[in-house]
Order: structure tokens, then C-alpha cells, then sequence
């Protein structure tokens, strides 16, 4: 009976996580998003080249079962939202799509020191992610994915990463161009000014394909 009734309540938790929803239309974020959710990061511009900006922008979730509180910090763990709507004539943004879950929540030992959304003058749309690890791991991960909108849905054209090794110093800057399949690697020292010799690669097989938002999550 008790195992029932657990269930029972964690259904009816869901189910009231569930109602807090974005609006199908608003004039900006903060009139989109449920009451009590963060809004991390917003940008404008025309991403589908209809001659009207669009909107992009990564919110939170605020429950407070998902919050965490410890004597020397808060940990949120609570999911990520990204969603596009698109821009009209009347001034409104109307719901293309959102993503729930396609960035990692806060944990014990991982927090972002930077995550944004950015859409460019040239109608690209690029995912901003810098995150700190204080255990675990010797590197801490810093990227910049790219989007582009054709044939009716949003395909991943850039990647930009540079990270380096906290114990060592050694690094390296990564740059790939999926539309023309090149991928540039330049290795780094902190200790070092001098700058080493990059070199070109060719993607090859699963690495060339174009992937659509929503495909990843990091």
C-alpha cells in the first residue's frame, strides 16, 4: 500500500511539473516563461531570413525540491530549457520548439561558469557553454556550438573549443566547419608564449554529418 501511495504521489508530482509550461506566444521572454523561472540568457535576430527577428533564449526551471541548499553554497538542480520562437509582423513571438534536458543541471561538483545563447547578424545561432569542474576531472569543458536554419529545422555547421589541462598546462583550440568538413587543431602551453603549429583534418564518416539541435546534449 505504501509503495501505491508513493507512486501515486509521484505521479502527481509530475503531472504538476508538467502544467508549468512556456507560452505558446508572448513579446518577450520574461511574458513567455512560467512564473518563477530563470531566464539565463536571451538574444535577438532573424534566424529563417524572413526579414523579422526572431527570439532564442535558455530559462530554468525553479522547483523547490530540485534546490539544494549546503552551508557554503546552493546547488540547482533543476533542468534547462532552450526554445526559438519566431518573430511576426504584430510584434509577438510564436513557440517553434524548446528543448528540456539538453544541457546538464548543476551538481555536487559542476556549475557553469558560462551559458548563453547568441544569434549572430548573419542569422546563425550559437550555444555559448563554459563549464567549471572542481572534482573529477583536470579539464573543464569550454565550447561553442553553431546552428544554422535550412530545410526546416536547425543543423549544427560550427564547433569551437579550447581547453587545457590544469596540472599540466598543455592544451588545445579546436575549430570544425561541418559544411566543409574541415576540422583545425592548434595544441597550447600556459607556460609557454610560444605558439605551437596547428594542423588541418578532414572529417570522415559519422564526424562529417550535419546533426540537428536536439540530437546532443551536453
Amino acid at each position: 500500500m505504501k509503495h501505491l501511495l508513493s507512486i501515486l504521489l509521484a505521479l502527481a508530482l509530475c503531472t504538476l511539473a508538467s502544467a508549468q509550461k512556456l507560452k505558446s506566444e508572448g513579446a518577450n521572454a520574461s511574458e513567455i516563461i512560467p512564473n518563477g523561472w530563470e531566464i539565463i540568457s536571451e538574444s535577438t535576430g532573424d534566424l529563417n531570413k524572413d526579414g523579422i527577428a526572431d527570439l532564442a533564449f535558455i530559462v530554468r526551471e525553479n522547483e523547490d525540491s530540485m534546490i539544494i541548499k549546503e552551508e557554503y553554497r546552493t546547488i540547482n538542480e533543476n533542468a534547462y530549457t532552450l526554445a526559438i520562437y519566431w518573430g511576426t509582423p504584430n510584434g509577438k513571438f510564436t513557440h517553434y520548439k524548446d528543448w528540456v534536458g539538453l544541457f546538464s543541471a548543476e551538481g555536487e561538483s559542476e556549475s557553469y561558469e558560462d551559458l548563453s545563447v547568441e544569434i549572430t547578424t548573419r542569422g546563425t545561432m550559437k550555444i555559448h557553454v563554459h563549464v567549471f569542474i572542481s572534482a573529477g576531472s583536470w579539464t573543464n569543458p569550454n565550447f561553442t556550438v553553431t546552428y544554422r536554419y535550412q530545410n526546416g529545422d536547425f543543423y549544427k555547421i560550427g564547433y569551437d573549443s579550447s581547453e587545457f589541462h590544469r596540472g599540466t598546462g598543455e592544451g588545445v583550440s579546436v575549430s570544425i566547419n561541418y559544411s566543409t568538413g574541415k576540422k583545425y587543431v592548434e595544441p597550447f602551453s600556459m607556460s609557454d608564449d610560444k605558439k605551437q603549429k596547428g594542423y588541418w583534418e578532414t572529417l570522415e564518416g559519422e564526424e562529417k554529418k550535419l546533426k540537428k539541435l536536439g540530437e546532443e546534449t551536453w
